[in-house]
């Protein structure tokens, strides 16, 4: 739960126009390339902002499409670290008060939101027949296992609801008719190849949803889960 809760607090997904649209960090005090806990830095477009206000520091990681129709559906950002807002100004300061990962200039922020893990939610299958994939693994580049959290890429749009039950599928193999054949252009005899239908490797639960991405974390995971497999009914 612990590991849910941060996904709750800030977005872990954004849209081009809040990235574009959100503060972001001009500089650090001495010039650092890499601004660590304690430092003073420089902040652009803060607005709203209050002195005391807290904000999380993100760095925009990669753009996410959708592998079916190539439509963009955000940029997946990584938390980095927390500031405490000093001064307000048309180029204001703030003090780094935590940090978990290396921060940069140019990185964005968001003001710290309370996020509570709903647990009162009841775990169902969907009604409807799901088909998607999962887009990207947080905190693993290629392989996940239980516990971990993907994004998946169907949201409230597609009747995704919070507590959804997926299952998560490898796709299946290729492999070579043993008496099946066929002559290519060039004569030459060659096996005729089959799919394998996909195999299940584990479920997933749905904590959060957006219009057309989902969280999900991986559950009874029986091998690694990687980016590209597909997700749909238990």
């Amino acid at each position: 739960i612990n590991a849910l809760a941060a996904f709750n607090v800030w977005p872990e997904v954004m849209s081009e126009g809040e990235l574009n649209s959100a503060p972001y960090l001009l500089a650090s005090q001495d010039d650092h390339l890499i601004i660590t806990q304690g430092q003073k830095v420089y902040i652009k477009n803060l607005g709203q902002a209050q002195v005391g206000q807290r904000w999380a520091v993100y760095h925009p990681n990669k753009r996410l499409t959708d592998p079916s129709t190539g439509r963009f559906l955000g940029f997946e950002v990584s938390y980095g670290a927390e500031v405490e807002i000093d001064k307000i100004d048309n180029i204001s300061t703030a003090t780094v008060v935590s940090s978990s990962r290396e921060i940069h200039s140019g990185d964005r922020l968001y003001a710290i939101q309370e996020g509570v893990v709903n647990l009162d939610t009841p775990i169902t299958y969907p009604k409807q027949k799901v088909r998607g994939d999962i887009i990207s693994l947080f905190d693993a580049t290629y392989l996940s296992g239980s516990y971990m959290v993907v994004v998946i890429n169907k949201g409230k749009r597609q009747g995704i609801q919070l507590g959804h039950t997926l299952g998560v599928y490898s796709p299946g193999k290729i492999v070579q008719d043993p008496y099946q054949s066929y002559q290519d252009n060039h004569g030459i005899k060659k096996s005729e190849l089959s799919e394998l239908p996909p195999e299940q490797v584990a479920h997933l639960i749905v904590f959060k949803v957006t219009n057309d991405l989902s969280y999900g974390l991986i559950m009874h995971s029986s091998r690694e889960v990687k980016n590209g497999y597909k997700i749909g009914n238990p």
